[in-house]
């Protein structure tokens, strides 16, 4: 019997399963569960990172066991695995079984700071940001596992973008890869002061420009393909006829949604065709 999802594993700091993308169904299946059952998740690229509260404890361990069961049935040696209900857990939507999950580095921003969460796999990634990116700047609490760096201008600021979006390589056999919630990095840029201020309104136009990537799960720097494809799901999954009948709130929200949705797409959809002309 074949299984849909692909690897599953628990590191130190989160839980990583990938599933099979070409599995429509399944995939769908699966964003849906968790868009009705948790509270607090981010849409990432081509992936979901669900954060752990306590009120959903015992709905996390039950979707998380299902995951495991359908890893599992096509194993000859079953793989069992206690759940750490304190860590965030990662599903990865991928076309390949092939390769091993990449460790991932949570990132958090809180007014001018942010915080990076790693594992005593990904230590490493300390040194990385003291070397490439903020030299001592960076304050490292290891019993906790958080490296905190201040952001204190735009500069500082698009240094840390062309940072997330990398995946940061320490040898042939680690990589890692840094998630985060995009509406957060907007925020940090609206707090952010510039050196020049020449500079001000570019800063406030790519501010706007960054929540439209934020409003359709998407990154600066994807293709527009990607961001089509994320904006037709969205547009699916908030059309108001699907709340038709519902009480006038949930058709009020699931409506401002769609409308944000698809002005959005029509922002970047200008914004790609300027590029490409």
């Amino acid at each position: 019997m074949k299984s849909q999802v692909f690897a599953i594993s628990h590191t130190e700091n989160m839980i990583l399963a990938r599933v099979d993308a070409n599995d429509v169904a399944y995939s769908s299946y699966i964003k849906s569960y968790i868009q009705k059952n948790f509270k607090f998740f981010i849409y990432l690229k081509e992936s979901i990172l669900v954060f752990p509260k306590t009120e959903d404890k015992t709905k996390r361990h039950f979707f998380m066991s299902c995951l495991l069961n359908n890893f599992n049935k096509s194993r000859n040696e079953k793989l069992s695995m206690d759940f750490n209900l304190d860590v965030p857990f990662f599903v990865e939507f991928s076309n390949s079984k092939e390769g091993s999950l990449v460790p991932k580095v949570v990132v958090k921003c809180h007014k001018n700071s942010v915080f990076f969460r790693f594992s005593e796999e990904t230590k490493m990634v300390v040194e990385f940001l003291r070397k490439n990116f903020f030299g001592s700047k960076v304050d490292v609490d290891y019993s906790q596992r958080v490296a905190k760096v201040p952001i204190k201008s735009k500069e500082e600021y698009f240094v840390l973008r062309k940072l997330l979006a990398k995946k940061v390589k320490f040898s042939d056999f680690l990589h890692v890869r840094f998630t985060y919630n995009e509406e957060e990095l907007v925020r940090l840029n609206a707090n952010t002061k510039n050196k020049k201020k020449s500079f001000f309104s570019w800063g406030k136009e790519c501010d706007v420009e960054y929540s439209y990537y934020a409003e359709l799960n998407s990154r600066y720097g994807d293709s527009f393909e990607l961001i089509r494809q994320r904006y037709l799901e969205l547009i699916k999954m908030y059309h108001p006829d699907r709340v038709y009948g519902k009480d006038e709130e949930t058709i009020k929200r699931y409506t401002e949604k769609f409308r944000k949705v698809h002005n959005a797409f029509e922002q970047l959809r200008k914004t790609y065709q300027k590029m490409a002309s």
